[in-house]
């Protein structure tokens, strides 16, 4: 590649897309095994074969050459004889890990030792080779079949080209006057011929070599032999799309007669090789209308290229929209950068805040205009009262002054009804503009999260390899690999869970013997199920196996003097159980790769807080046990219950309360100076928060919001109680008072803060309150355990429009930047699909470039839909595949393609093919120059000073920034953080 910058661009695109294609292939050698089904083998196949184009693309020779090495073994799998082992499996996923290495250390470091890589590679490689023997090598010489190709590659052509071929024999027929016969007869019977060849339909060939036999016998008599062959071909063809594979008709008896005439000539011409098939003279082509043939018993409709009524076998159907069991196009989805999401995400943050800014705002502008016509509305009555009282008495002047001042109070009401109304409109678009946020945010919250198949689709693996080591069979099933997490979150669990599995593969799972004694099955099971639950996402790591035995544990706690005889006596089954998360705890009775090394669940569970999450335990002796991983559905914005300590506000997030109790006398219960709320026929503790708070502060000299104090306090006069879920159980909060809920962003605190495990960060309030966001739960075991450039509008640019159409990211990307820089308009698609419903919706499309790996649809299955649509098939497609294959290069030529290229040769061939094919557009310095002229001439005046002020007082915060125009007014402000 030439051009540096696209190469770099190209890389990144590739060094994303990899990690997916690894996957993809390792979770089908997992399941190869079991099943084994042609969908299966492509999609692994197809995987290796974007990783090699890719590779190539960005000169990773080495990475190209293992992944094309494993793409030949894949594809022998399409041979049913081929069996595969376990031995043959471990062998693959070795050659798998060959190509994995290499290719995460060039990702992680940029680097890597292809001689190693190949050197290492190679013995396994050819181990499976060898293995593989003859299939590997008829493989490579394969035809793709049907469910190969994805379209009935025999029934297109017998549909299409012997039909529009035919109809050129039969106006041949018609007109004889019009043409040399014999040289047509000749060159139609030799295109049959590559036809049959390619297809393996000897029947069909026959005819064809029949035909071309007995025009050498009787050049004379081309006119009779044309009609004959017309007939056989015709059977031939109708015989092919009512199924036949195998033959494809036979030559008439009169044909053959013609033909053995004179015996000692038939070997003269050999059979039209597969490299002669397109040579044909231009005079071929498509006929556009079959005038009838009166003198031969032939209908020369039939010869047209409408197929035939009969059923068809085996044809894959084109889609068509008036089916409404038509499978719907793949949805769009575009990769976005995290950078731009959380730039995104926290200029989301700070118009909540400014939204809550304007909504008191509005509040204070309501309770004036209240007050003010409360004010107005007293005033009138006593001056009504007066006037009554002092008409009387009062003279002409006093009267006149009197009636001014009523005058001026008439005219103080419309103000006051002006300012009503003006304050009804905005309290109107605040509420509408609260719903555009809250939708906003809803969807940039959506944005930012990913597949938890992503990290969980690693594990069948990792699990694969720990029972063929320990030789302790486990079956990993996973649920709810679609469930969408929050990116922050999903960066950050592998480790926990990777724990958790092992844990539960050392742990749980009893030995084959030990389960078959229990009238368990010999291998055990491990399941890991992820789902949403209200606002919270679960994560759910279930074993069959032993489950805890907790006296183990309490003797343990013993030994490690973690605490007393007679505590531990008084524990319950729970509290038991939570001691497995101390320190250094573990039951493993000697230390091994998996367990007893000191590194326990207290490192999962500081984990998990991490993340604002909980962790917690059910067991069941002989059954099993389940740990289950609770997270918050994002990391940014949340729903905030504002409450207080001491007269100063506390945020704590509303997913995390359970129920907020105003308790009766009655439901409070103390023991041994402990208080416990009887809630739901449990006690649980109750801790004040004052206590746990183990500091004090200055009260602000500025008075807290009363917004903040929106919730009254309780009837009864008690304090508020927080019902939490914690590790150890519920547990009850009090706090002073209750304030407002609202949707608030959350800030973290930067590296300079080192704040306890228990704050999340802090938010902002309407008037620039900061407020500290806590985590209730995590506050109570803490305390426990320590005491957006204006665009310039250019010409419309006229340069063709290019679709490229390719699966692979970094192909897509590189050939899109390329054309882009030639100065060519440029569209993607992901696979045929998407290229269609694109070509149907943009008609400007000049050239489409086109890969032949794709999921959905094909580029062979795109190219045969496309030739059925007569708008779509006047396009020019240029197939550009990795596949270098003479037979895959011929059927898409075949079926309807313009030109044929093999990757990666992106600036030579393909890009002088183009320029050839749509001319040379304009360049984008053109455009760029066009675009500096026209800033020079219409922006010159446009000059800004850039102000930034900071903030210092405590309610302010945030900096904010705000773009002044020099034009003796202030145009806008922008607020960032």
């Amino acid at each position: 590649m030439k051009n540096l910058a696209v190469r770099n661009t190209a890389y990144q695109f590739f060094i994303g897309e990899a990690p997916e294609l690894l996957l993809i292939i390792e979770s089908g050698l997992l399941t190869l095994q079991q099943e084994r089904t042609p969908a299966m083998i492509h999609e692994i196949m197809r995987a290796a074969h974007s990783l090699k184009g890719g590779a190539a693309s960005v000169g990773l020779e080495a990475i190209a050459t293992l992944a094309h090495r494993l793409e030949d073994i894949f594809k022998a799998f399409y041979d049913e004889t081929v069996e595969i082992d376990s031995e043959l499996q471990n062998w693959l996923l070795q050659a798998y890990d060959c190509l994995k290495t290499p290719l995460l250390e060039q990702i992680a470091n940029g680097d890597f030792d292809a001689d190693a890589a190949l050197s290492s590679a190679d013995r396994v490689l050819t181990q499976i080779e060898q293995r593989l023997g003859n299939a590997l090598k008829e493989m490579n010489n394969h035809l793709p079949s049907t469910s190969d190709l994805g379209v009935d590659l025999v029934a297109s052509i017998f549909e299409i080209d012997v039909a529009q071929g035919l109809a050129r024999l039969a106006d041949v027929l018609s007109n004889p006057q019009n043409y040399e016969v014999a040289g047509e007869l000749r060159a139609q019977a030799e295109v049959f011929a590559g036809f049959a060849q390619m297809l393996d339909l000897p029947g069909f060939e026959a005819i064809a070599q029949t035909s071309l036999a007995a025009l050498n016998v009787h050049p004379d008599r081309a006119l009779a032999i044309i009609q004959l062959a017309i007939t056989d071909f015709q059977a031939g063809r109708t015989a092919v799309l009512e199924g036949d594979r195998a033959q494809g008709g036979s030559p008439s008896a009169a044909l053959v007669a013609l033909a053995q005439a004179a015996p000692q000539e038939q070997a003269i011409e050999e059979a039209v090789s597969l490299e002669d098939l397109f040579n044909t003279p231009k005079n071929t082509s498509e006929s556009d209308t079959t005038p009838p043939i009166e003198s031969f018993a032939i209908d020369p409709n039939s010869l047209r290229s409408d197929p035939p009524q009969q059923k068809i076998a085996t044809i894959v159907p084109f889609p068509s929209q008036n089916k409404k069991n038509e499978a719907a196009p793949p949805a769009i989805s575009i990769k976005v950068d995290l950078n731009r999401l959380d730039r995104m995400n926290n200029l989301i943050g700070e118009l909540a805040i400014d939204r809550n800014g304007l909504c008191l705002q509005n509040e204070q502008l309501q309770k004036i205009v209240r007050e003010l016509r409360q004010r107005l509305s007293r005033f009138r009555d006593a001056t009504g009262k007066l006037q009554e009282l002092e008409q009387t008495s009062l003279e002409l002047d006093s009267l006149a002054l009197f009636q001014n001042v009523l005058e001026e109070m008439m005219q103080v009401e419309e103000a006051v009804e002006d300012i009503t109304l003006v304050a009804r409109q905005s309290h109107q678009t605040l509420n509408q503009n609260r719903k555009k946020i809250t939708s906003l945010n809803d969807e940039i919250r959506w944005a930012r999260m990913l597949p938890i198949g992503d990290v969980l689709n690693r594990f069948p693996r990792t699990l694969h390899d720990l029972s063929v080591k320990y030789q302790k069979p486990v079956d990993l099933k996973i649920n709810g690999t679609g469930v969408l997490v929050d990116k922050g979150i999903l960066e950050k669990i592998y480790d926990p869970l990777l724990h958790l599995l092992r844990n539960a593969f050392d742990h749980g799972i009893e030995p084959s013997e030990s389960r078959i004694q229990q009238g368990k099955p010999a291998k055990g099971q491990i399941e890991i199920r992820a789902r949403h639950q209200g606002n919270q996402t679960l994560i759910e790591i279930k074993d069959d196996g032993r489950g805890l035995n907790l006296e183990s544990i309490r003797q343990k706690a013993l030994e490690k003097g973690l605490l007393s005889a007679a505590a531990i006596a008084q524990m319950s089954d729970e509290q038991v159980i939570d001691l497995i998360f101390e320190p250094g705890f573990s039951t493993a009775p000697q230390a091994n790769e998996l367990s007893g090394r000191g590194v326990g669940l207290d490192v999962v569970r500081a984990q998990v807080r991490s993340l604002k999450g909980t962790v917690s335990v059910a067991t069941s002796p002989g059954e099993g046990t389940t740990f289950t991983l609770r997270f918050p559905l994002t990391l940014t914005i949340a729903k905030l219950l504002i409450c207080f300590a001491r007269s100063t506000a506390l945020a704590v997030p509303a997913d995390s309360i359970e129920e907020i109790v105003s308790p009766k006398a009655y439901q409070l219960k103390e023991s041994d100076g402990d208080r416990y709320l009887d809630w739901q026929e449990n006690l649980i503790p109750v801790y004040q928060i004052n206590e746990l708070l183990g500091y004090n502060r200055l009260l602000p000299e500025n008075p807290i919001s009363p917004s903040l104090l929106a919730a009254s306090a309780p009837e009864n006069g008690a304090s508020p109680l927080l019902v939490l879920r914690t590790e150890r159980g519920f547990v009850a909060l009090e706090i002073e008072r209750l304030g407002s809920e609202r949707d608030l962003a959350i800030k973290p605190f930067k590296g300079a803060i080192a704040p306890p495990s228990y704050l999340y960060g802090c938010t902002i309030w309407g008037d620039g309150s900061l407020i500290p966001v806590i985590d209730g739960a995590a506050l109570i075991d803490y305390s426990l355990a320590n005491g957006m450039t204006k665009t310039v509008s250019l010409t419309a640019n006229t340069a063709p429009t290019i679709l490229v159409v390719d699966d692979s990211i970094t192909i897509r990307e590189t050939l899109t930047l390329v054309l882009q820089q030639a100065g060519y308009r440029v569209l993607k698609a992901q696979d045929g699909w998407e290229a269609i419903a694109i070509l149907k919706s943009n008609p400007q499309i000049k050239l489409v470039v086109s890969d032949i790996d794709m999921p959905q649809m094909n580029g062979f299955e795109f190219l045969s839909h496309r030739r059925h649509d007569a708008k779509l098939a006047k396009i020019p497609v240029f197939v550009f595949s990795s596949r270098s294959n003479e037979k895959h290069r011929k059927i898409a030529l075949q079926i309807g393609a313009t030109a044929y290229f093999i990757k990666p040769s992106i600036e030579d061939e393909l890009l002088d093919a183009i320029v050839k094919l749509l001319g040379q557009p304009k360049t984008e310095r053109s455009i760029q120059k066009q675009a500096a002229g026209s800033r020079k001439s219409g922006n010159e005046k446009g000059k800004y000073i850039l102000l930034i002020v900071f903030s210092l007082t405590p309610c302010s915060a945030t900096r904010r920034t705000f773009l002044v125009a020099v034009k003796g007014c202030i145009n806008s402000g922008l607020q960032i953080s």
